[in-house]
């Protein structure tokens, strides 16, 4: 029995399986502000609609086998110009070689 458990652990180990990237955290995005947006309250789609352009394009698949999109999860429109979203460290990668970028910096919660 010891062997048939060591061969099925071999024989699924060693299938290729797709690739579960379930490495997706929260990023606090810092961006430049636009030129063409003015700080008006119309202007708030406006602005949604610059950050969601920093967004990948791309799909992650998720630990439940399911595509998930790059989603931002909350816009910032007084202090600071950016938004949070949740992404992996290669799509961080890829939005910082875009224009207007500034920083990505992991969320972290303080206690």
């Amino acid at each position: 029995m010891g062997f048939l458990k060591i061969f099925l652990v071999f024989v699924f180990c060693s299938f290729p399986w797709p690739t579960i990237q379930n490495d997706l955290e929260t990023y606090i995005v810092n961006v430049e502000s636009p030129e063409s947006v003015i700080s008006t309250q119309s202007s708030v789609t406006d602005l949604d609609n610059y950050y969601l352009s920093f967004l990948p394009k791309t799909t992650t698949i998720s630990s439940s086998g399911n595509e998930e999109p790059a989603r931002m999860i909350y816009s910032y429109h007084n202090v600071m110009k950016g938004f949070s979203a949740r992404l992996t460290a290669a799509q961080v990668k890829e939005m910082e070689k875009k224009h207007g970028f500034v920083s990505a910096q992991k969320q972290r919660i303080f206690t």
